[in-house]
């Protein structure tokens, strides 16, 4: 049983503001860095979409080298939509995200 990931607009710009960040020091490390997380939560939640820790209501959560993301899982549809890929050492309410 396989879903399809979709990572919303929101998701997309943190991880872009990610790998700005560590493009910094080492542009080629950012890309790999951001490739390695989006590559894992894609293929774990396409195969385990039940995998993350109920968060609030139907918004599940899964981490992976330090970001967590916030999902959703659609069973009818077969689809997991990505709302949020964030490093939790700033907390969400500092960052205006709510469920």
């Amino acid at each position: 049983m396989t879903y399809k990931v979709i990572l919303k607009p929101e998701a997309d710009l943190e991880l872009l503001e990610y790998g700005s960040f560590i493009a910094l020091d080492n542009p080629a490390k950012a890309d790999e860095f951001i490739d390695s997380i989006v590559r894992y939560f894609r293929e774990t939640l396409a195969s385990f979409p039940e995998i993350g820790v109920k968060h609030f209501g139907d918004i599940r959560k899964l981490t992976y080298r330090g970001h967590t993301a916030f999902y959703h899982a659609n069973h009818d549809e077969k689809k997991i939509h990505i709302l949020h890929i964030v490093n939790l050492t700033k907390p969400l309410e500092s960052r205006n995200i709510k469920f």
